[in-house]
């Protein structure tokens, strides 16, 4: 990511390739998402702009706004975006849309007593998915087998508005002493992309540094990227796949 005055450049790179540029400007207009075509219908796009989003929702904007081309507007559509009128000449013809998108208000809370309304929902979609895990947070939870309530845990829900939209923990590592481990870490599918991962990890990360303790994660598929993303480095042994031990002595 560059940061130029009053705008933020972010780059999608893999493998040395770069696969897509985006930038928006601190008051919150996207003005650029491209993917190389190479990259083209494999969700780069939509994370870019769940980025760029992301990036505008912590220069404090409630709003995102963007001119979309022809080609351009059913995809913005499908992101939750809409017309702001009749369609303009920015690119040189009449089929270029000014459009914009309210950013969901995205807040955590602390789980200590009950889990969380909406807990069902959550439940049943990560089951239609496979992850089993969420299946065992509620079991263990009833059990109270594991309430996140030893010294240094925590269960966070995250809300986009007043929707609950994502879990997440810290437990004492079973293996590595003095250790945190990531757990139970699910974010509903309508939610991904858009920085509400990052701000629960993030949190819980903080939460970990402030306690002066590394913290564990066993990657799923395909998450890796997301966890080396935010510091977590590749360490797989005693049932973990990654450390983060950033600003840990």
């Amino acid at each position: 990511m560059d940061r130029q005055a009053g705008n933020s450049v972010l780059v999608a790179v893999e493998g040395g390739a770069i696969l897509a540029v985006g930038s928006v400007t601190d008051e919150g207009e996207i003005t650029l998402n491209y993917v190389s075509p190479d990259a083209r219908f494999g969700g780069v796009s939509r994370a870019m702009l769940g980025a760029l989003e992301s990036r505008a929702r912590e220069r404090g904007n409630c709003r995102c706004t963007l001119v979309s081309t022809e080609t351009a507007r059913r995809f913005y559509h499908a992101a939750g975006y809409r017309e702001d009128g009749p369609p303009q000449g920015k690119f040189g013809t009449a089929g270029s849309y000014r459009m914009s998108k309210r950013l969901a208000v995205i807040h955590l809370g602390q789980v200590r007593e009950e889990l969380p309304a909406g807990f069902e929902t959550l439940r049943a979609e990560a089951r239609a998915e496979g992850y089993a895990f969420v299946e065992r947070l509620a079991n263990d939870w009833a059990s109270q087998a594991i309430r996140f309530d030893r010294e240094g845990e925590v269960l966070f829900a995250a809300y986009a508005d007043d929707e609950f939209a994502a879990v997440g923990g810290l437990t004492i590592d079973p293996a590595l002493p003095g250790t945190l481990r990531m757990r139970r870490f699910y974010v509903r599918e309508q939610f991904r992309r858009c920085g509400i991962g990052r701000r629960l990890a993030k949190a819980l990360l903080e939460r970990a540094a402030a306690a002066g303790r590394p913290v564990t994660v066993n990657a799923g598929p395909g998450s890796a990227p997301f966890w080396q993303s935010l510091g977590f480095i590749p360490d797989a042994r005693d049932g973990h796949t990654h450390l983060f031990a950033s600003g840990v002595d």
